[in-house]
């Protein structure tokens, strides 16, 4: 039982602090973590799917890139032309190329990553308040600091 209450403190600490370390990731300039929402990018992205992605000095034919045109939700599509007005992209499961010419200044980033359907925690940590997180935190490393407390002094008795 002492072992199990270890390997779980262990576990949550582990997967408190990869959250933590994703969302801080996702907050800086240089990347972004965005979740998929619609299903134009079948089957390279399903909806739900977490991308993160990075500004880079340039985008080529065949990147996928996300960028939010003026007015419109954020839009995460691949390049099929570089054009001197911008890119030209598609969503893989689209029929025809995107209406607009995709400007340099309104691109978000490149893909660097996907992780299959973690997009639902994901919205789910970042629409929670700070304060919230920090309590759900707080009481972790209270249940830990308690666990290894109280097993020490099992020990000396």
């Amino acid at each position: 039982m002492k072992i199990f209450k270890k390997v779980l403190a262990g576990i949550f600490a582990i997967i408190l602090i990869s959250m933590a370390g994703l969302v801080g990731i996702c907050q800086t300039e240089k990347y972004e973590g965005l979740v998929i929402t619609s299903g134009s990018m079948v089957p390279t992205l399903e909806v739900k799917d977490f991308i993160l992605t990075e500004k880079a000095q340039e985008y080529n034919k065949g990147d996928v890139i996300s960028f939010n045109v003026e007015g419109q939700d954020i839009t995460t599509h691949r390049i099929v032309e570089v054009t001197e007005e911008g890119y030209v992209t598609k969503g893989d499961a689209n029929n025809s190329e995107d209406t607009e010419v995709v400007k340099e200044a309104d691109v978000i980033g490149k893909m660097l990553c996907t992780i299959p359907l973690l997009g639902t925690i994901y919205m789910l940590i970042t629409s929670i308040s700070f304060d919230v997180y920090l309590g759900i935190g707080l009481i972790a490393l209270g249940t830990i600091v308690f666990l290894v407390v109280y097993e020490y002094l099992c020990k000396k008795e």
